[in-house]
């Protein structure tokens, strides 16, 4: 499942402000709303936590051209 471009942007925001707390809170909201999502915020989890956000970024924008190529 793609998340939604919604979600999307909350999460950029976030990382763009460096809001570890807020990243995680949401990437918990997401996994709650659908589990099936739990392999990607797991590894967004693992970047954030590692205080890892340009890799975090990285992976956000390639789940987003992923996201723009199947809309």
């Amino acid at each position: 499942p793609r998340l939604d471009q919604a979600e999307l942007s909350t999460l950029r925001r976030l990382g763009d402000l460096g809001h570890v707390r807020g990243i995680l809170d949401q990437l918990d909201r997401i996994e709650r709303r659908d589990a099936r999502h739990g392999e990607l915020t797991a590894r967004l989890r693992r970047h954030v936590k590692a205080f890892e956000l340009p890799e975090y970024m990285r992976v956000l924008q390639g789940v987003s051209d992923d996201t723009a190529e199947h809309s």
